[in-house]
C-alpha cells in the first residue's frame, strides 16, 4: 500500500473555494431559511420571538430607569431643601416613578400614625414633659413599614428580569438544538 502523492497544482484544481459565484441563483437569508427543515424553522421562530420580547423589555427598562433616575434626583433635591415632611409628602405625590417617594410615603404614614396615636393619649409630649416634641414609641413599626415598601419597589423595578435571565440562559441551548 502506497499513499497517493498529489502535487500542489493538482490539489488546487480539485478544490474550489465556495463563493457566491459558485452557488446557483442569488443566495440570501430567505433562501437559506427556505431550504431549512421544519425543526430548524420552528427553532428559529422561537429564538426570534424570545429575541424580540427581550429587546422590548430591555428598551422599556432603559426608559424606566432613566425616568426613575431623573425623578429620584428631583425628590432628593426637594427633600434636602424642605423643612417640613408634609411639604415633602405633597411633592412625593407628583413623582410616581421613583421608589424614593414610595419609601418616604410609607415611613411618613407610619410616623404620622404613631404621632396621632400618641396625641390621643394623655401626654402629647416626650417623657420629660417638654412641650412641642413628638413621641415615637415603636421604631420597629417604622422599620417594618419601610421594609415592606422596599419589597414592593424591588418587585416593581425587577419586573420581567426573570424572563430576561431565563431567556439568556436557555436560548443558547435552543439554538444548539436547531443545529442538530
Amino acid at each position: 500500500f502506497r499513499p497517493m502523492l498529489r502535487s500542489k497544482t493538482m490539489m488546487a484544481t480539485d478544490f474550489q473555494p465556495v463563493t457566491t459565484e459558485n452557488l446557483p441563483g442569488q443566495p440570501s437569508i430567505l433562501s437559506f431559511f427556505g431550504e431549512t427543515g421544519t425543526t430548524a424553522k420552528v427553532v428559529l421562530g422561537i429564538l426570534l420571538f424570545f429575541s424580540f420580547v427581550s429587546w422590548v423589555i430591555i428598551f422599556a427598562k432603559f426608559l424606566r430607569f432613566r425616568r426613575v433616575s431623573r425623578q429620584s434626583e428631583k425628590f432628593v433635591g426637594f427633600f434636602r431643601k424642605s423643612k417640613r415632611f408634609s411639604e415633602v409628602n405633597t411633592f412625593a405625590g407628583e413623582l410616581s416613578d421613583t421608589p424614593l417617594t414610595t419609601l418616604f410615603k410609607a415611613g411618613y404614614a407610619e410616623l404620622d400614625a404613631q404621632v396621632k396615636a400618641n396625641r390621643t393619649e394623655d401626654s402629647p409630649t416626650t417623657g420629660g414633659g417638654t412641650q412641642g416634641k413628638l413621641l415615637i414609641k415603636n421604631i420597629a413599626g417604622v422599620e417594618r413599614a419601610l421594609e415592606r415598601a422596599i419589597g414592593v419597589e424591588v418587585a416593581r423595578l425587577t419586573l420581567y428580569m426573570t424572563f430576561l435571565a431565563t431567556t439568556a440562559s436557555a436560548c443558547p441551548f435552543i439554538g444548539l438544538f436547531g443545529t442538530v
